[in-house]
């Protein structure tokens, strides 16, 4: 009987380790300022599902032909970053989704055209289409979503190899003709004090929320 109760034991807490997760930590019931760890409480399914909403990588759209585009936060999910001023910037607006195609006799082609040629060596072959995404449309999405602008970057994104930067419109111009936009599927998470830390298939996204609003922190590979 007694090795019976001790296996039962053993047992009881290895379930209790494994479901521990993102369940509170602190188990203190003072109520007070202890300075201990705030508690993580996890999250419900109908809350993952709010968030699932916010974080994913296409919305309705009726001005597309298709229905759809892609959402503001899809870029976010290209790169994996500890903090959002070191994004890949151009993986972040590979799929921007207030971009347009520039077309020849469009403003601005014929400057994009030399700018290329000078960047290049060599003409514009006219293989992709070419994107044309505005700065201000870019600093709204990082503002709205980061609380920074392109000027907080980390690398230099006037002047990446993949994209041309034209000052005198203040736009960026990508030649992308793939579709691949980022997704963020979170499948559980926690809530530490106002941070909120989300864990999809192979990611963790740790989210600050201040009131009403939300800021993304951090995206990175989820630790074994």
């Amino acid at each position: 009987m007694k090795k019976i109760l001790s296996l039962a034991f053993v047992l009881t807490m290895l379930l209790t380790a494994l479901l521990a997760g993102c369940r509170p930590e602190n188990n203190s019931t003072d109520t007070g300022d202890s300075g201990g760890s705030p508690e993580k409480v996890s999250l419900t399914a109908d809350e993952l599902a709010v968030w699932t909403n916010r974080l994913k990588a296409e919305v309705s759209s009726e001005e597309n032909e298709e229905g759809f585009s892609t959402s503001e936060v899809n870029g976010f999910f290209l790169s994996d970053w500890t903090d959002p001023r070191q994004l890949d910037f151009f993986a972040f607006v590979s799929y921007f989704p207030t971009q347009t195609r520039l077309k020849n006799g469009d403003e601005g082609y014929t400057e994009l055209m030399a700018a290329y040629e000078e960047k290049h060596g060599e003409p514009f072959n006219g293989d992709v289409p070419i994107n044309v995404i505005k700065v201000s449309d870019i600093n709204a999405v990082l503002t709205k979503y980061a609380g920074i602008t392109v000027d907080d970057l980390a690398e230099d994104w006037k002047n990446g190899a993949e994209y041309i930067y034209l000052p005198e419109y203040d736009a960026v111009y990508t030649f992308v003709s793939d579709y691949g936009p980022g997704a963020f599927v979170p499948i559980d998470g926690c809530r530490e004090d106002n941070l909120l830390i989300l864990n999809s298939s192979d990611h963790t996204l740790t989210i600050k929320e201040t009131g009403d609003a939300w800021h993304l922190m951090s995206h990175l590979p989820k630790s074994n």
